[in-house]
């Protein structure tokens, strides 16, 4: 059985969210939608202004997929 690692993503790991992005855009036959590169990845995720944080999941040290989540409140 693998052994599962969820750890916060850093700025490092933008070019591995943009792969895991595209990789699910390919296989939605939507890859045109993507309109973002690891720049933009590593900004919105990571910038100064940032309001979306990341995990990333692993398998045995491998990473297997990312989640993308952010704070709101609504009354």
């Amino acid at each position: 059985m693998a052994l599962l690692n969820i750890r916060p993503a850093t700025v490092a790991d933008a070019g591995l969210i943009l792969h895991f992005i595209r990789e699910l855009a390919i296989d939605e036959k939507a890859e045109h939608s993507v309109q973002t590169d690891e720049i933009g990845i590593a900004e919105s995720l990571f910038g100064a202004d940032a309001t979306a944080r990341a995990l990333i999941c692993e398998a045995d040290g491998e990473a297997i997929g990312y989640a993308v989540y952010f704070y709101n409140y609504s009354t």
